[in-house]
């Protein structure tokens, strides 16, 4: 969801979520959930097979509860890791 923070189980560096980004020739393939903000990657392919292939790897790493998203770094300019995990930063509750 936009605004919401990350943080790197690794790092301890954070970022926000600007958007999620959804993908034009794959997004009939692609989870879309009612709560984010999207952005729209409009890719080219030079054959039919290599656009077929990257839906397939989109689909597959969906399928896998891996999406892609737009951040933007707070405090540093650093972009995650690949394959890096990023959990919520969930602000702490006041008694």
């Amino acid at each position: 969801m936009k605004d919401t923070k990350l943080i790197s189980e690794k790092s301890g560096r954070t970022w926000m979520v600007i958007a999620r980004i959804l993908f034009d020739h794959a997004i009939a393939e692609q989870t879309i959930f009612d709560n984010e903000s999207v952005e729209y990657m409009l890719m080219r392919f030079e054959s039919d097979q290599k656009r077929q292939k990257s839906i397939n790897e989109i689909k597959e790493r969906e399928s896998n509860t891996i999406f892609q998203y737009m951040l933007k770094p707070l405090g540093h300019s650093e972009k995650p890791e690949k394959e890096e995990r990023l959990k919520i930063d969930y602000p702490q509750q006041r008694l």
